[in-house]
């Protein structure tokens, strides 16, 4: 999978079935010394339209991936954000 193709899919908690939200610009954290991506980092989601609105950057560690399908992340907790301030 290609970086670039992250984007569009929906985030989806596989533990309660909630929508997190969905990727637009997103960063990756990786670790410098072994090259392992230790997060995804998402801007903050102010535009997505349910109630979910975010000040910060959401944090979601790569462990917590559960599965990228075509449309779909799975993650299996909920994402933590960072003061965007």
């Amino acid at each position: 999978m290609l970086f670039s193709e992250l984007t569009g899919k929906v985030i989806i908690d596989i533990d309660s079935g909630g929508v997190i939200g969905s990727v637009g610009d997103v960063d990756l954290m990786v670790d410098e010394e072994t090259g392992k991506i230790e997060s995804l980092l998402l801007p903050p989601m102010r535009s997505f339209p349910r109630e979910i609105v975010s000040e910060g950057a959401a944090v979601i560690a790569w462990d917590d991936v559960v599965k990228i399908g075509d449309e779909v992340i799975m993650i299996s907790k909920e994402p933590f954000y960072r003061n965007g301030k």
